[in-house]
């Protein structure tokens, strides 16, 4: 299940997400199971960010970083990878 708190941050942006991410490098982000059909995550840097089983159909991640990433278990159907980093991811 997705922390609360980390949905509530994603949710505000990716200015915020961003700088949220470098102000506590070591988290990683935990939004497993997570809906987020459709979500405009474009720029979002979800490097190292637990999205197993997460709900991605049809989410805009236009260079977005998710490098080191788990996506076990999740549903990535229709989704636009355009210059995105996925080294690593699994």
């Amino acid at each position: 299940m997705a922390h609360p708190e980390h949905l509530e941050i994603l949710n505000a942006g990716a200015r915020v997400w961003n700088r949220w991410r470098q102000q506590n490098t070591r988290i990683r982000p935990n939004l497993r199971a997570a809906d987020l059909k459709g979500a405009d995550l474009a720029g979002f840097d979800l490097r190292l960010a637990y999205l197993s089983s997460a709900n991605l159909s049809r989410a805009y991640l236009f260079e977005a970083n998710l490098s080191e990433t788990n996506f076990q278990g999740a549903n990535l159907s229709h989704c636009c990878l355009i210059g995105t980093d996925l080294q690593q991811s699994y």
